[in-house]
């Protein structure tokens, strides 16, 4: 029995063999899924002058220090599929930073993808996230990372964040 659409006279033939697409189009397709996942790597001294995703402050009696140290250690324990590598780095004068970096396929340079900086003000310790932008793969991964943080930040210094953005 015949389907209702050849029945009325439409009539769909394919063309026997693997569906191939042209050339051109197998070249748009790569550039484009390349563009998509590979996300825009910059370096850290780029990532640094971008505007903060969001900032806030938190009472931190034991330090910036200790602080960045336990946040590092929880995000190292969080990413069970080793998907970052997590950072901390003193810089004095009473600042430090944890970033989150990976490393390119074809390129053994590290690429900065989140990066939460924490600057000690007496007792008090102000933080700011800045995540690599791009609408690839590390973009979006560093941007999900970036919202889990701060549960970590609250849980690390044993009190809540005031958030101001």
């Amino acid at each position: 029995m015949a389907s209702r659409f050849a029945r009325r006279g439409f009539a769909l033939t394919l063309p026997a063999g693997p569906a191939t697409l042209p050339p051109v189009s197998n070249a748009l397709v790569l550039i484009v899924g390349a563009l998509v996942f590979s996300g825009c790597s910059v370096s850290l001294s780029e990532l640094r002058q971008t505007p903060p995703v969001r900032s806030g402050s938190v009472t931190a009696p034991e330090g910036h220090v200790r602080l960045a140290s336990c946040v590092q250690s929880e995000l190292n324990a969080t990413d069970t599929a080793n998907s970052l590598l997590y950072q901390t780095l003193d810089l004095g004068q009473g600042r430090s930073v944890v970033t989150g970096s990976h490393m390119g396929r074809h390129d053994p340079s590290l690429r900065p993808v989140i990066e939460l900086s924490l600057h000690q003000d007496g007792g008090v310790v102000n933080l700011e996230s800045r995540v690599a932008g791009g609408p690839g793969l590390w973009g979006w991964y560093g941007r999900r990372v970036e919202k889990k943080i701060w549960p970590i930040i609250e849980k690390c210094a044993g009190g809540k964040i005031k958030t101001n953005g």
